[in-house]
């Protein structure tokens, strides 16, 4: 994993190496092992072009796997983010058509493989990645990102030059870009930015499954290689089950590929539990990290020490009191690009800590296990019934059931299915309504259509809402805290569960098989039995999160102060941030409102003075 930047100009203008060299500047912390940097004639005979890296040594550690790297006469150049693991398996293949390589790396094979397929090489390709590709014979740039959108890719393009980073705010200085208000908006209904936009105007993130690639015209063309719906299937037996048994255990070894020390996060979950039982005894070493809430029920350390004395892990725990969750708040928000208010954070930054301090370059961890099997009890379709009910019933009969009034959040949950799944995932409808103010509603009605079109309707209602999740939530929200917050430590995060070999298989059993019985992840618990026992796979589900209302009412003072500084920021002018203030503390769902408003101040306090260069 590193980090990766370029500038393609149009406009007969060379691209300054002082200009690419800040854009790098800003993702030190994702690669310290080597910057490189390649600008105009270095690259190209004609085309004023530059590409950075910013490498973290993974796979063969020697000089000859720096970047930029070239290939084929310096034909061909290439920016890579990520990993591909049947880049043996593709390796082989190549030899066998007589090309011959000069490492180890899996970025040789991703040009060797460019070399051969051309664009159809992501096909081609099973792994994580962002990577931007200079095709000199073509004049064209070729980017593209994996199909999952573990890993990011954030660009901006103007008539003058197009330019793209591995975060966005690398590239916020560029334009003086300002904060993206729909974004904003977005972020306060759903506790993170889920548009196809970024949180700064005018820099997009390239989707999931995608390619984009730019002449030097300055003409974009876009292009979708991967799609989940193509898989769905229809039922299971004893079969497929064995198939995904096997998959599951192929995507692991995969994942450990590495030259440097692993390790993986351990919640105490089926989802990390089963990549450690399947890890673990394939290494000599294999750390692992769990993390507990002092003051919470939701713990799950024992259980977590259970799994890893069973496959003898480096076991490292740690409980996390309020004062210790406030402090390494304030330090993970310091980290991201774009805000989010997600409580996982502060464990999954001091656990990337930890693993830091154990040299552990590589994690492991279950994300995705819930979207790709089922996992959420907001699958079970509680408010489809009630969907249903409010458009057959009579409206004398909805009252009596009470079912009516409804509020204005509630219409729209009831009205939009893709709302509903934003909305699901936590956030203040009421906040976002003010901030909004009158272009709330158009707003409102951009995002539902953006994600209706990410719906196909013949698709069952599971797989609408897995789908939403998968292609929205994963990416915009959990994969990029995951990178954040590793890469805050210059680490690695790997997913096995999430490895398109296993999604393919999750997405061949039918829906109703994913949530048979009314049990969540029915699939993956058969499974995940094997390995961890009927008992841990039973249990109920706890989640790895923390209480973001607990840690609010134990630093009321801390969290109110650094609210009040968003009455300086003129997207608030106009919202009543003392009323706000004065409200009961005790209220719920008014400490989440505050979690939410001061994750947004303590980022947005960091970022504001790198907007302007």
């Amino acid at each position: 994993m590193c980090g990766i930047a370029g500038m393609f100009r149009f406009d007969q203008t060379a691209v300054k190496r002082p200009t690419l060299q800040k854009i790098l500047d800003r993702i030190s912390h994702r690669g310290t092992d080597h910057i490189g940097l390649a600008i105009n004639a270095e690259i190209s005979n004609s085309a004023h072009l530059g590409l950075g890296h910013r490498r973290l040594s993974i796979i063969d550690l020697a000089p000859a796997g720096a970047q930029p790297m070239f290939f084929a006469d310096h034909k061909l150049s290439v920016t890579y983010n990520g990993e591909i693991y049947n880049y043996l398996e593709l390796k082989d293949f190549l030899q066998k058509k007589s090309y011959h390589f000069e490492t180890h790396t899996d970025t040789e094979v991703l040009l060797a493989a460019y070399h051969y397929w051309g664009s159809d090489c992501v096909n081609h390709f099973n792994g994580m990645f962002a990577f931007a590709l200079w095709d000199e014979a073509k004049q064209q740039l070729f980017c593209a990102r994996d199909p999952l959108g573990i890993k990011p890719f954030y660009y901006y393009l103007s008539n003058k030059y197009f330019a793209f980073a591995s975060e966005s705010l690398a590239l916020a200085h560029l334009e003086n870009a300002n904060l993206n208000a729909p974004a904003v908006v977005s972020y306060f209904l759903s506790m993170y930015v889920a548009t196809d936009e970024s949180i700064f105007t005018n820099i997009k993130k390239l989707a999931p499954g995608s390619t984009l690639t730019m002449n030097t015209h300055g003409v974009p063309m876009f292009k979708k290689f991967w799609s989940i719906e193509q898989f769905q299937g229809t039922s299971a037996n004893e079969s497929s089950l064995e198939n995904l048994r096997a998959t599951l255990e192929t995507a692991v070894t995969r994942q450990l590929q590495s030259d440097v020390p692993v390790g993986g996060f351990l919640s105490g979950g089926i989802d990390s539990g089963l990549i450690t039982a399947l890890a673990a005894p394939q290494c000599k070493k294999y750390f692992t990290y769990s993390a507990g809430y002092e003051g919470l029920e939701n713990n799950e350390l024992a259980q977590a020490k259970l799994i890893a004395e069973r496959f003898g892990t480096q076991h490292t725990e740690v409980m996390i009191t309020a004062a210790a969750a406030m402090s390494s708040l304030d330090k993970a928000l310091q980290h991201l690009s774009e805000p989010v208010a997600d409580p996982a954070i502060v464990a999954t930054y001091l656990l990337s800590q930890l693993a830091a301090g154990d040299g552990v370059k590589v994690l492991l961890n279950g994300t995705g296990g819930d979207e790709a099997f089922g996992g959420y009890t907001r699958y079970t379709g509680q408010l489809s019934l009630k969907r249903r009910l409010l458009a057959w019933l009579p409206r004398s009969l909805k009252q009596s059931l009470g079912l009516l009034p409804l509020n204005a959040k509630m219409k729209s949950r009831l009205q939009n299915i893709s709302l509903d799944m934003m909305f699901s995932t936590g956030g203040s409808y009421a906040l976002a309504q003010q901030l909004g103010r009158h272009d709330f509603k158009p707003m409102l009605k951009k995002l539902a259509q953006r994600f209706a079109a990410l719906q196909p309707k013949r698709l069952p209602l599971l797989y609408q809402q897995m789908l939403f999740d998968m292609q929205v939530y994963l990416p915009d929200q959990l994969l990029y805290l995951l990178d954040q917050m590793t890469m805050a430590h210059t680490i690695e995060g790997r997913v096995p569960l999430l490895d398109v070999d296993v999604i393919k298989c999750a997405f061949n059993f039918s829906a109703r098989e994913h949530l048979r019985g009314g049990q969540t992840k029915a699939i993956l618990k058969t499974v995940a039995a094997k390995h961890l026992g009927t008992e841990h796979v039973t249990r109920k589900k706890q989640g790895f999160a923390g209480s973001s209302s607990w840690w609010v009412r134990q630093n009321f003072p801390a969290f109110i102060e650094a609210i009040a500084e968003l009455r300086t920021l003129p997207l608030f002018e106009k919202f009543n941030v003392d009323a706000f203030l004065k409200m009961d503390q005790a209220d719920e769902s008014h400490t989440n409102d505050i979690f939410i408003m001061y994750c947004f101040s303590k980022w947005y306090q960091r970022v504001k003075p790198l907007l302007a260069g």
